[in-house]
């Protein structure tokens, strides 16, 4: 499968962020991760981690349920087209 510039959707992008945000935090620690003057959060990396992989889960599903729909919406025309020539070719034969 190659790689195309529409497999790129908003999930998509969204995950590559938040999961280089978890590398960072990874290796900078958790204090990179939360606001001056609040407590760090022992989990930040891994909660930014979780919602990476959400994100990814939730962008593949959106692009198989969008090829889904254009498979059906082609097979829906390649139908009506055939039934289309099957109707003049009747009328024809009046």
């Amino acid at each position: 499968m190659r790689l195309r510039l529409r497999y790129f959707n908003s999930f998509i992008l969204s995950g590559i962020a938040l999961l280089g945000i978890a590398i960072v935090g990874v290796f900078k620690g958790n204090r990179w991760l939360s606001e001056p003057g609040m407590p760090e959060n022992p989990y930040g990396w891994q909660i930014y981690l979780l919602a990476s992989i959400i994100m990814f889960i939730n962008g593949f599903v959106s692009i198989r349920t969008a090829r889904q729909a254009e498979a059906e919406r082609a097979a829906a025309s390649a139908v009506a087209a055939q039934d289309s020539k099957a109707a003049n070719a009747v009328q024809r034969s009046d």
